[in-house]
């Protein structure tokens, strides 16, 4: 093999260096110069790719083992920085500049005849063999394999933000979690929260320092990680009987709520005061939030309770369908407060004694509640959003407070909401509902005392309640087949979003699709510039 400089000038002088092949490497049968790495790569009659720097020619810097046939076609591909070798027995890699191989596939369908032509079409990442047949192999990274990408195998779970990171951590129903970022759309991590692989809805939070991610799968074991390396930090010794409906971590606490129960584990994090707190107006909780040192509960027979959360004492519950008065809680409204006790913790929540399970619904109400926690909470200032028949409800949650402003979310009367999420600020809030449509809603002058006289109104017993609708600021298809989570970065500039479909996307906050996760690729922290407007359907196309 000779390498040979030519000049840019007009002398006719060359530079050339002779790299022989030994007796133990047999021969070189073709070769490649990956530039932006500076190695020269070589196949050989033996199946072995070999690396060599252009001046030091004495022997080879190192050997890749993954052919087991003579490799008689190399080529790089410097948009993409890969290099893609193949062999006599048509197994085709394709090697990182890292020198890992990361694929491996044999062009299958065509004879076994000598090759007689290769063409690899780096724009495209797309390979054409010929002998008898002609073949084309879609490599990773070409336009038909990436149009099949998802983000996960499966329908996912949910979506976080890291505001601090930049990272967005997604679980699938598989209970893999993939942390990606954010910036770039690229995976930087990915681990499996499930023992043996078991397929089920895994529920996801950080917990109060943001430092550590809490999960809670089928198994009912509530686990801690670190989702940069993605070790297990903690498995806390309690197991959740059903379904998690609701995780709220606050002051070394941790708050879980499970399906068609009545029950919220209060759990002690650093000792071993874990509670159960269990109120007779709860009959299936479905969602839990907190405001300030207050712990919010909702259940589908449309009643709310709230909590002090370091007490555990009842301080108002309100019913969504019934009264739009917000009620102190009396002591015949206290509920109950038990102690967890080690021995219980080890039998498992089926210990006698212990009521679980409250009566299941028989129509999903899907009774939501999300708190407003950069508003003050007065009493014609509404703190806490509920949601039911895709109504949304704004409360006062203070005793002289109550409803003071309601809307309809939804176009479709089908439809429910499944999704509220205010930004830090609490000036917009994003919903989505079973179909997959995202809205982002300007709630800044929704949910105040005064804005009841901009009409029109309800009078509900006696109570004046406003019909005054935020302004919509946007709304879109997001995905196919529904979606279960949405957040929007601090800037609310962006908006992730997680579907049954299983996929993570990013759009921005006019609705225009920047990528999927895990397919696509950007720089989100440059502003994106006529940039068209997609809905879920336009962007697999």
């Amino acid at each position: 093999m000779v390498l040979t400089s030519l000049n840019t000038s007009q002398s006719t002088t060359f530079s050339q260096n002779f790299f022989e092949s030994r007796g133990d490497h047999k021969y070189f049968l073709c070769v490649e110069h990956a530039s932006s790495c500076g190695y020269l790569v070589t196949g050989g009659s033996d199946g072995l790719l070999r690396l060599w720097l252009p001046h030091r020619k004495l022997s080879c810097v190192r050997s890749l083992a993954e052919h087991v046939k003579p490799i008689i076609y190399i080529r790089f591909n410097a948009k993409d920085r890969i290099v893609l070798s193949l062999s006599k027995d048509m197994n085709v890699c394709v090697w990182t500049e890292s020198w890992q191989c990361i694929q491996s596939f044999h062009a299958h369908g065509m004879e076994q005849a000598s090759m007689a032509s290769v063409c690899y079409n780096i724009h495209n990442n797309e390979l054409v063999l010929t002998n008898s047949d002609i073949r084309k192999c879609l490599g990773r990274g070409t336009d038909v394999y990436k149009s099949t990408l998802t983000s996960h195998d499966m329908p996912l779970c949910s979506a976080l933000y890291h505001s601090t990171y930049k990272q967005v951590i997604s679980v699938c129903q598989s209970g893999v979690v993939t942390v990606w970022d954010f910036l770039t759309g690229k995976a930087v991590m990915q681990f499996d929260v499930t023992p043996n692989k078991h397929e089920a809805i895994t529920a996801m939070s950080f917990d109060e320092t943001q430092e550590g991610l809490v999960t809670i799968s089928w198994d009912g074991k509530v686990r801690v990680w670190n989702f940069n390396s993605g070790s297990e930090l903690a498995v806390h010794p309690v197991t959740l009987p059903n379904q998690v409906t609701g995780i709220v971590c606050t002051k070394n606490r941790m708050f879980v709520s499970t399906k068609y129960s009545k029950i919220i584990f209060d759990l002690d994090l650093v000792g071993d005061d874990s509670k159960l707190l269990e109120h007779q107006y709860l009959s299936d909780i479905s969602s839990m939030d907190n405001h300030e040192n207050t712990l919010v509960a909702a259940s589908n027979n449309r009643n709310v309770v709230i909590w002090d959360a370091s007490s555990g004492e009842t301080l108002y519950w309100l019913n969504t369908s019934t009264s739009p008065q917000t009620h102190l809680a009396f002591r015949k409204s206290q509920g109950q407060i038990r102690s967890l006790s080690a021995k219980k913790k080890q039998q498992g929540l089926t210990a006698p004694g212990i009521s679980l399970t409250g009566a299941k619904s028989e129509v999903e109400v899907n009774h939501l509640v999300t708190c407003l926690r950069a508003r003050e909470n007065t009493c014609t200032t509404a703190t806490l959003l509920t949601s039911a028949d895709g109504y949304i409800y704004a409360w006062s949650v203070k005793s002289k407070g109550g409803l003071l402003g309601k809307f309809n979310a939804v176009n479709n009367e089908d439809a429910s909401i499944i999704i509220m999420s205010p930004d830090v600020k609490g000036q917009t809030l994003l919903t989505g509902d079973s179909t997959g449509k995202i809205c982002l809603w300007d709630i800044q002058k929704f949910g105040f005392n005064k804005q009841t006289d901009e009409g029109p109104f309800e009078d509900i017993d006696g109570w004046r309640v406003s019909l005054y609708a935020p302004p919509l600021l946007v709304s879109w298809q997001s995905h196919h087949e529904g979606i279960v989570s949405a957040v929007s970065d601090p800037t609310g500039e962006h908006i992730i979003t997680a579907g049954l479909d299983h996929n993570v996307k990013l759009w921005t906050n006019t609705g225009c699709c920047r990528g999927l996760f895990g397919r696509n690729q950007w720089d989100a922290s440059q502003p994106c510039k006529n940039l068209p407007k997609k809905n879920a359907d336009q962007d697999d196309e």
